[in-house]
């Protein structure tokens, strides 16, 4: 695959890391949630939202740094 001296290790420290992280996030996205409920299949309308309004920001950005790249 590639040079395994170079290669990314994720240890047992930094999968707990990344779980606590996760369930945090679904903890306030979803705060009504109780264990044995079905899990949401997306996320609440305003994170959806959210999200777009970030990658149109994102996107004119990268726009705008290129038309400036290429001045």
């Amino acid at each position: 695959m590639g040079d395994t001296e170079s290669a990314v290790r994720i240890t047992t420290a930094d999968m707990l890391a990344l779980n606590a992280i996760g369930d945090a996030i679904f903890a306030e996205w979803f705060p009504n949630y109780r264990p044995g409920d079905p899990v949401p299949a997306m996320p609440p309308l305003h994170i959806m939202h959210e999200a777009r309004e970030l990658a149109l920001r994102h996107r004119t950005v990268a726009t705008r740094r290129r038309g400036q790249r290429d001045a």
